[in-house]
């Protein structure tokens, strides 16, 4: 069942809300059978950002590494495609590659920014500090999707 539109505009109202209050909101989407949940940020294009998107972790993990991204943007770190973040888990660098259909996706940020949104996945690694593309990334892992052009 779809929601109505009196239902999206209350639910943006409070989207714009908590961005207003926080700086940023992080928006969860349910699993299914063909794919892992994901969660992206909702509101850093306020600050002439990407919103980041996270597949693949419980919500818990995901909106914890996404306020530490948030925070940072928030201080005036820009983040590009192909950064390498060594220091957001610990032990492990995470790659942040452009999302190449964002709006297929960000359905909430791009209703927040009346338009569409620019995103950069956040790719974590193996156990062994291996990305999907590399070799040997074990193929359990490789359920959750890449969303973007591997390096």
């Amino acid at each position: 069942m779809s929601p109505s539109d009196a239902q999206i505009t209350e639910y943006m109202e409070r989207v714009r809300t908590i961005v207003a209050e926080h700086g940023w909101m992080i928006q969860a989407v349910g699993a299914d059978d063909d794919e892992p949940q994901f969660c992206y940020t909702v509101g850093l294009s306020d600050y002439d950002h990407p919103e980041f998107v996270l597949c693949g972790l419980p919500f818990e993990v995901s909106a914890h590494l996404l306020n530490d991204l948030g925070e940072r943007v928030r201080g005036a770190i820009k983040f590009t495609d192909g950064t390498v973040v060594d220091d957001l888990l610990q032990n492990y660098p995470v790659y942040l590659m452009e999302v190449t259909e964002p709006a297929e996706r960000l359905t909430v940020a791009c209703a927040y920014a009346e338009g569409p949104v620019k995103a950069l996945q956040v790719v974590w690694p193996d156990n062994e500090s291996r990305f999907p593309w590399d070799p040997g990334y074990p193929e359990q892992y490789k359920v959750v999707p890449v969303l973007g052009i591997a390096p």
